[in-house]
């Protein structure tokens, strides 16, 4: 076995000739502090039980109550007129709330800018339009006449880490109602910031019939786990079990639950909010006084956003960061395509 002494620090990958290439980029969680403990004894004990002939398409009984108490924990949601389902990854629990609402090309109102990965995931299903922000974060005045369903990330606006306004939320949920549309929060993780009151989700604010929520738990856990899940409206939730396929494996399910259930995954998400806080008052002192640039999202989630100067192009940092074999993401890549891109570098926080 090698010593300890030769693991490679977290954030740092190998590069093609060998030398370590410091990787900044904004969908890379930490895993400092992972629980390995309680993950392998959850999936001992998952491997121990035969699988059953005919599971639930929707998920087992016991991981969707897990994961409806889990909400409720942590974000305050009453599932009361939704319906937990359990898909094998995002793009799926997507594609199962998009096609029951909207029909095979619903038309998306994503907020501008967002994470590329989301933005991508939605335009493989319909057509994504841009939402305009501001610092009170999406602006339901914008909306799109056209638009099946609006999604929004209220509670950690990425990149730029607004959170969105209870007047705000209360409109797009105003806006669900009236137009028979539909408002989808995804929620990938948590704001990992302890100093900050919680703000009602647009779930709690909304007609149940009229709001939906997908989520996974990569960003607590490991981007590798093949689980995700979907909130959906209990009037689309027969419609959509109709229509699922096999789903994550029994083994990983049972696993899950009984990370939710034993408090492993609360545990998890305390400690990356420790663990953030402090990387997080190390950007904002290392990059929050250059002259001429503004900080943003440094208070919130697992990245920052530096804005640079016009005369200074984002495009041309990266040049010079990756020569210097350190990888971050250019912020123009979280705009639509037909939107006007903020210049500046989104960097991770949490490795």
């Amino acid at each position: 076995m090698r010593d300890a002494s030769h693991r490679r620090p977290a954030g740092l990958i190998a590069a093609g000739g060998g030398e370590a290439v410091i990787d900044l980029r904004s969908d890379r969680p930490s895993a400092q502090g992972f629980p390995l403990a309680a993950w392998r004894a959850a999936w001992l004990r998952a491997a121990r039980q035969a699988p059953p002939l005919d599971a639930p398409p929707a998920g087992l009984p016991a991981l969707r109550a897990a994961i409806g108490a889990y909400l409720r924990d942590t974000r305050g949601l009453v599932l009361d007129g939704h319906e937990v389902i359990v898909t094998a990854d995002v793009g799926g629990a997507l594609e199962l709330v998009l096609r029951a609402q909207g029909g095979p090309d619903p038309v998306i109102a994503l907020e501008d800018p967002a994470p590329p990965a989301l933005r991508a995931a939605l335009g493989r299903l319909g057509t994504v339009l841009p939402l305009p922000t501001d610092g009170a974060g999406a602006r339901p005045d914008r909306i799109p006449g056209s638009c099946d369903i609006v999604a929004v990330l209220p509670e950690r606006g990425a990149p730029l880490g607004t959170r969105m306004t209870v007047d705000r939320r209360r409109a797009l949920a105003a806006w669900a109602r009236d137009s028979g549309g539909l408002v989808l929060e995804p929620a990938f993780d948590g704001l990992f910031n302890a100093a900050l009151g919680p703000r009602p989700s647009v779930l709690a604010l909304g007609d149940a019939w009229s709001t939906a929520m997908v989520g996974s738990f990569r960003d607590v856990l490991t981007p590798t786990l093949r689980l995700s899940f979907a909130v959906v409206p209990r009037r689309l939730a027969g419609e959509i079990e109709d229509g699922m396929s096999a789903g994550p494996s029994f083994s990983c399910q049972l696993a899950v639950t009984d990370l939710l259930t034993s408090g492993r995954v609360a545990a998890r998400a305390e400690h990356l909010t420790t663990l953030y806080a402090a990387r997080r008052a190390i950007v904002r002192q290392a990059l929050g006084a250059y002259p001429g640039t503004r900080l943003l999202g440094a208070h919130t989630g697992a990245a920052a956003t530096l804005l640079l100067p016009a005369g200074l192009p984002a495009a041309s940092v990266i040049r010079l960061l990756r020569a210097r074999r350190v990888q971050v993401t250019e912020l123009a890549a979280f705009h639509h395509p037909d939107g006007a891109p903020g210049n500046g570098i989104v960097s991770a926080t949490a490795t």
